[in-house]
């Protein structure tokens, strides 16, 4: 069985779901994928090299990563994940599509109708920081024609520098205003900032992430909004690249995008007038217990008024009513187990909240025109269902 090495720079979720991704073209060609990690040191490349004598490597490294380079790992087949093309020179990459995370980005903030919005970059100046910072800009001065702040040192700070001029910065937006964090770890600096401070969220500045890093995200105060890539795709086609090198029959320079996916909206950019604040914490509590198989009767108790006019206010906050939205969770979540080739379908009734299996179906019909199974066909991705 040939071995390929896997470069990773941290142990973020994002590295399992890129993995997952590796896997599973790794299934296909008979691999033994090993995986290399670099969280906080360095690692001797050619001691790993001569150790497992890979056939090729696929090299993770959007924080840097410089010693992993095209010199180091001499002629062997390599793609590079997520890394700067300035950094590791001519080859062939992989990365996730970043201007297109920074318009996506916008055009959620956007449609909170806001007078200002705000950028804020990663704690070391990377490309991909860049990439999202200038797309977004440039998405919302395009459609409202203002200006846009941004929070961007240019370089790397002491962690008690950064916070201080971070804090500086948020106190001094222009309020309300639609914040759009580099990634998930930024967005959960400037939530916490806030609490701190005082600021409310979403009421005086709303949040947006990237990463989907559920760690983070549902155990921020309140939870925060992001962008949610999808890696695993990204992790298939680095791995199909390198199948290509080392067959002989891909090119020696490329560049490919994956897509940013979709955005899992939280507390954080979910904004509502003052007075339906507890409407707002109502849409929070059915986005986490929608599964559960909670009842339009159990959010009414939860706002802690009558079922009739708890439905007149929700509607007239959200635009649904409570069983709309309760139903819209639910298959988001189907939906969202439906894309994974390894989940039963038979499971999937229990896992989102409905009470039979006939329920889940004939609700599914109703709502694509299709059964699951043939919704699976049409909309997963050949190679995801390998």
């Amino acid at each position: 069985m040939d071995t390929i090495l896997f470069f990773i720079s941290s142990t973020r979720h994002t590295c399992g779901n890129r993995l997952e991704g590796i896997y599973r073209y790794a299934r296909e060609r008979d691999w033994h994928v090993q995986v290399v990690e670099r969280a906080f040191h360095k690692v001797n490349v050619s001691r790993q090299l001569d150790f497992w004598k890979p056939v090729g490597v696929i090299a993770e490294c959007g924080s840097g990563a410089s010693e992993l380079n095209a010199k180091a790992f001499g002629g062997i087949p390599t793609v590079y994940f997520d890394a700067d093309r300035a950094i590791h020179g001519a080859g062939c990459y992989v990365a996730l599509d970043s201007a297109k995370v920074g318009k996506i980005a916008a055009g959620h903030l956007l449609a909170l109708d806001l007078p200002h919005y705000a950028f804020a970059a990663f704690r070391l100046p990377m490309f991909w920081a860049r990439e999202r910072c200038e797309a977004f800009v440039k998405a919302v001065q395009r459609s409202r024609r203002c200006g846009v702040s941004v929070f961007d040192p240019g370089c790397e700070q002491a962690p008690d520098v950064r916070q201080n001029a971070l804090e500086e910065w948020v106190r001094s937006l222009p309020r309300p205003c639609g914040v759009f964090a580099a990634n998930d770890y930024v967005g959960e600096e400037i939530v916490n900032i806030c609490a701190r401070t005082g600021i409310s969220v979403p009421g005086d500045i709303a949040v947006l992430g990237v990463d989907d890093d559920e760690q983070i995200c549902e155990n921020t105060m309140p939870t925060l909004s992001s962008i949610s890539p999808d890696f695993a795709h990204g992790g298939y086609l680095a791995a199909e690249m390198l199948g290509r090198l080392i067959d002989g029959d891909g090119p020696r320079r490329a560049f490919l995008r994956y897509e940013p996916g979709t955005i899992v909206v939280r507390q954080s950019t979910r904004r509502f007038a003052f007075s339906r604040e507890r409407i707002a914490e109502a849409v929070e509590m059915i986005r986490r217990r929608a599964c559960e198989g909670i009842s339009v009767e159990d959010v009414a108790s939860y706002i802690g008024i009558p079922r009739r006019t708890a439905e007149m206010h929700f509607r007239a906050a959200t635009g649904r009513s409570i069983h709309e939205e309760i139903d819209e969770v639910r298959f988001t979540k189907v939906l969202a187990l439906l894309k994974n080739p390894r989940q039963t379908l038979d499971a999937i009734p229990d896992l989102c909240g409905f009470s039979t299996g006939v329920a889940l179906r004939k609700a599914f019909k109703l709502r694509t025109g299709l059964s699951m199974r043939e919704w699976r066909a049409r909309n997963v991705p050949a190679f995801a269902q390998k």
